[in-house]
């Protein structure tokens, strides 16, 4: 991962899955963790919860969840309200916050960190979707990766690539992959950011003498 720099993200405002309005200034004085994800994702959006699952584990296993925030924010602005968030939510049994926003909020928002991403029309349909069972008709290419925020809300380490969460989700999630998503499971390719790697990172931001995790 490699360190950068700051800038005017923190004032955006997003919500989260309960409705309630969020900006990224609200987590002064804690670690931020926090990767691109839309609910619909049946690729790679799955492992990155799992590697999110794996990090709220590990933190409150550690004592240090109130020291730390995880947030996945969303790159489908159109799809992703709160009830689709809470939806997601429930599915996955995820406790950390799952943020959305107005499309223009969640493009400034991501165009700081370097994300870029576009709805994409499927040609030819893929299979159900978890939420209805519906074939998905439009899907989501997006920058994936990770970035840690230190607790003057800095941009300190960011990692480009793809989600691993080891090899192994639970089944709520996995039941959501599809074919690449399985592939990519089995046998991730090209750069990846992993748990343990995130936990590193934040070590060092919260002054822990050893690695977590």
């Amino acid at each position: 991962m490699r360190a950068t720099g700051s800038s005017g993200f923190e004032s955006i405002p997003l919500v989260d899955q309960s409705g309630r309005t969020v900006r990224l200034a609200d987590f002064r004085g804690k670690v931020v963790v926090l990767a691109p994800f839309f609910t619909l994702g049946a690729d790679d959006v799955p492992l990155t919860t799992g590697v999110f699952e794996l990090l709220q584990r590990w933190l409150s296993g550690a004592g240090l969840a109130g020291q730390v925030v995880l947030a996945e924010v969303s790159v489908d602005p159109q799809e992703d309200d709160p009830a689709m968030l809470a939806a997601y939510a429930r599915r996955v049994g995820s406790s950390w916050y799952l943020l959305s926003g107005k499309a223009r909020a969640l493009r400034a928002l991501w165009k700081d960190f370097g994300v870029s991403y576009q709805v994409i029309t499927e040609t030819v349909p893929e299979e159900g979707n978890w939420l209805d069972g519906q074939p998905l008709t439009r899907d989501v290419n997006y920058t994936e990766g990770v970035f840690v925020l230190d607790r003057r809300g800095h941009k300190r380490f960011t990692a480009i690539g793809r989600p691993d969460p080891g090899g192994v989700l639970p089944p709520a999630l996995a039941s959501m992959l599809d074919e690449d998503g399985l592939d990519d499971l089995d046998s991730p390719s090209g750069p990846t950011w992993t748990p343990a790697g995130v936990l590193d990172d934040v070590s060092k931001l919260i002054g822990q003498g050893r690695k977590l995790g």
